[in-house]
């Protein structure tokens, strides 16, 4: 099992559907690109949402199990992140709890 914050190596989805592993969970953590450029902050920026859904439809389609992640941020649409992983051919989205800097 392969887990990844959702910052992808561009490119390398091919490589990862060759290989042997069998389920992947990816942390998607929203369902439009502004919010999750806001809260993932990726190294990417603008690009990473994009890439992410790429990445989770590239190994879904190849054959690997993904599960996607996502917190219960109060910004976060629980039920709209979750169709949106269905869409891109996740098996499921595990909701994880949210916890607020202090």
């Amino acid at each position: 099992r392969l887990m990844g914050s959702g910052a992808v190596a561009l490119g390398d989805e091919d490589a990862r559907r060759e290989t042997r592993i069998a389920s992947v969970s990816v942390a998607l953590n929203a369902d439009s690109p502004n919010l999750y450029q806001r809260l993932v902050g990726p190294p990417n920026g603008a690009a990473g949402f994009g890439q992410v859904c790429g990445f989770i439809s590239a190994l879904a389609e190849g054959g690997v199990a993904v599960e996607c992640t996502c917190v219960e941020h109060p910004d976060v649409d629980v039920a709209a992140t979750r169709r949106l992983a269905l869409a891109l051919g996740a098996r499921d989205l595990r909701v994880r709890p949210y916890f607020a800097a202090s």
